[in-house]
């Protein structure tokens, strides 16, 4: 395949979805690189391979059993003879966790299909790529919010109201369009410009949150901050909570909440969902203090450092049924530094008195160079509530699994899934592949993914050890002191909502390669076979015993046909052989011969020779049958002519002995001549 920045007036038109391989490779080099949007286009050169090098802050949604990826700045390495690429059409793309994939390097299944596609989006402005964006999502639709455009790509059609949607499950009496469709939708009380702010989708309660982030004066447009003016970059952090209500279907309800002014605006801050209290409680972690979009500056200070780390040392909460916030400070011997563009997920224990919030890679972004002396962490950290503190529990010293700018979901109760990310700087690839697996459980990276390979959440030993309790909770830690008694009464208060995961996902890609793991235990796989046969085996077997059989079906039919065509050809033979016979019979009628083959061929002996003179009415003397000159009936073997009445006087038979020669049709057939003296007829003895 071919990829490129997508020109949505040169978008292509094709079927819903269009399955793509996607091989990720480890890279260690940089040219040649092409950087574009996160659009594709579809063709390939047969001597070229692109490999995705990096994914930079795009926006992504857990959807029931679909991982929806759009945006952010996609870079490749294209290896090829010439080098070059295509502009062409613009896609989403969509990862399947209900597809296994064997190393984290490669995203083919176990079945040789891949797990990843692409979705091609409108030919209209509606297929529109934004960077640092969001995607906003329930069970049912999600939207497409915020980031922004190149400056070469503005657009006046795209306006300060405007937002995308997409509605992919019917929710209400309204019936959803076949396949499901984009539309475009008018933002209330807010504008689209916003970008890198912390988001969070909350299902059970239909609704999704933006934390801050980055906006241009006024709230106005602003563009990357490499390509426009600078009266058209985002130089200010918002100071907002904006919240969508997706409850009703193409009626959703946009609401903008002001922070209050001890909760620093930021960008690039994570926010975690939680279910404390009557509608659950947003947990807003890190983010960075630069005032503007850029990768990296050379101004920054000392202030915004320390303000950096303050975002760890302290997280802050929202209480989003009393619309309340609080600040609780942190704890731990292992802290991470001040960082932002990393991802979470978070793990309720067995008996859902503690959560542990995972945050994996991000950066401290304050560096003064490109290079940037501090690269993208590749360490784990959790942050485990309510006693708010940080335990490192994956240290990779060499920064061989780091990474920025990604993003990561929970696929399984003891897996995250991370999508995405960028080093230092876009042009150089990421390690290990562009999709990654972090089991909760053992704190290891996995290399494979199998949906019907789970188990049920474990709270780590390194963990447990330092909250108190066991693997299946019992946690009795709690902060030194509170910020806040109404924090710790929060923690009191059940969530009674219901929250519906959509995993474990039933595997789409064909037998596991390893027996499914259900809360620790190995379960049999009835799809396979205990003698450990590949699975490719019995597709092979069925493939092929069904073209035997159809091979067999085949000739039995051709056999019939023969048979059928044979027994007309006898039955036409017979009938054509009856009327030869038939046609026979009647001329034997008609010269009074008899006609009867058998007795016609049996053999009769020879007249004795006579010494009398030759009767002139011998029937063995005379010519053939068949003469014109022919006017009485002859002799026939074995039957009596009786004559006609007539008035000529009878004369009195020779009495030589008559022959005793008897005649068919298929012989000469003797003619009797008529005496012309005597005008008499010939008798049958």
């Amino acid at each position: 395949m071919r990829f490129s920045l997508w020109s949505r007036h040169s978008a292509l038109e094709t079927s819903a979805l269009v399955a793509f391989l996607f091989p990720l490779f480890s890279c260690s080099h940089r040219t040649p690189i092409a950087e574009y949007g996160s659009g594709l286009s579809l063709g390939r050169r047969a001597t070229s391979r692109e490999v995705i090098c990096s994914w930079n802050r795009p926006q992504s949604a857990l959807f029931r059993d679909t991982i929806f990826i759009d945006g952010g700045t996609l870079t490749w390495q294209i290896t090829g003879e010439d080098g070059k690429t295509i502009t062409n059409s613009s896609t989403h793309l969509h990862f399947h966790p209900t597809q296994a994939y064997r190393k984290a390097q490669s995203i083919r299944s176990n079945d040789g299909k891949t797990a990843i596609q692409s979705t091609p989006k409108p030919d209209t402005n509606m297929g529109t790529d934004f960077k640092n964006g969001f995607m906003l999502a329930n069970d049912f639709q999600f939207i497409i919010y915020g980031g922004y455009l190149e400056y070469g790509d503005k657009d006046p059609s795209i306006g300060p109201v405007w937002s995308l949607a997409r509605d992919m499950v019917q929710n209400g009496e309204t019936p959803l369009r076949d396949p499901p469709k984009y539309r475009t939708l008018t933002l209330e009380k807010i504008t689209r410009y916003i970008a890198a702010g912390g988001s969070v989708n909350v299902p059970s309660e239909n609704k999704a949150y933006v934390f801050s982030g980055a906006t241009g004066r006024d709230w106005g447009e602003f563009y990357a901050p490499t390509s426009a003016p600078d009266d058209a970059i985002a130089t200010y952090n918002s100071s907002n909570l904006i919240s969508v209500d997706m409850s009703t279907m193409g009626s959703e309800k946009w609401d903008n909440k002001t922070i209050p002014s001890g909760i620093p605006a930021r960008k690039n801050a994570e926010v975690v969902w939680l279910p404390i209290g009557l509608q659950g409680t947003l947990v807003v972690i890190g983010g960075a203090l630069n005032r503007d979009l850029a990768p990296y500056r050379s101004d920054i200070t000392d202030e915004q450092k320390t303000m950096g780390q303050s975002f760890i040392d302290n997280v802050h909460l929202y209480d989003i049924a009393n619309d309340k916030w609080y600040t609780q400070k942190t704890s731990g011997d292992d802290k991470p530094p001040a960082t932002s563009e990393f991802c979470t997920s978070y793990a309720a224990s067995q008996d859902g008195k503690s959560f542990q919030i995972y945050a994996y890679g991000g950066w401290e972004d304050f560096s003064s160079v490109p290079t940037n002396s501090n690269p993208p962490s590749a360490n784990v950290y959790v942050l485990s509530l309510p006693a708010f503190k940080w335990i490192k529990v994956y240290n990779d010293n060499d920064s061989t699994h780091g990474r920025r700018g990604h993003r990561c979901h929970k696929v399984a109760d003891n897996l995250m899934m991370v999508v995405g990310g960028a080093l230092m700087s876009n042009g150089l690839c990421i390690n290990e592949g562009i999709v990654k697996m972090f089991n909760l459980n053992t704190l290891k990276w996995e290399d494979k993914y199998d949906p019907a390979v789970h188990d049920a959440y474990k709270v780590p030993e390194v963990v447990y050890k330092a909250i108190g309790g066991t693997e299946k909770g019992g946690a009795s830690a709690t902060p030194s002191s509170w910020n806040s008694s109404e924090i710790q009464d929060l923690f009191g208060i059940k969530y009674t909502k219901t929250i519906k995961n959509y995993w474990p996902y039933q595997s789409v890609s064909g037998p596991s390669t390893n027996p499914p793991v259900v809360n620790g235990t190995f379960v049999p796989d009835p799809n396979k076979s205990g003698n450990g046969m590949p699975s490719y085996v019995p597709p092979l077997l069925g493939a092929i015993l069904g073209l035997l059989v159809l091979i067999t079906v085949l000739c039995a039919i051709l056999f019939c046909l023969r048979r059928k065509r044979a027994e007309r050809r006898r039955l036409q033979s017979d009938s054509a052989a009856s009327t030869v016979r038939k046609n026979r019979q009647t001329w034997s009628w008609l010269l009074g011969v008899y006609g009867d083959e058998k007795r016609g061929q049996q053999e009769w002996p020879e007249p004795t020779p006579s010494t009398e003179p030759p009767n002139p009415f011998d029937a063995s003397a005379v010519g053939s049958p068949m003469r014109e000159e022919q006017t009485k009936p002859i002799e026939t073997a074995g039957r009596q002519l009786y004559e006609m009445p007539d008035t000529s006087v009878a004369q009195e038979l020779y009495s030589a002995p008559a022959s005793q020669r008897r005649v068919t049709i298929s012989e000469q057939v003797t003619e009797i001549r008529e005496d012309p003296q005597n005008k008499i007829s010939a008798a049958n003895e």
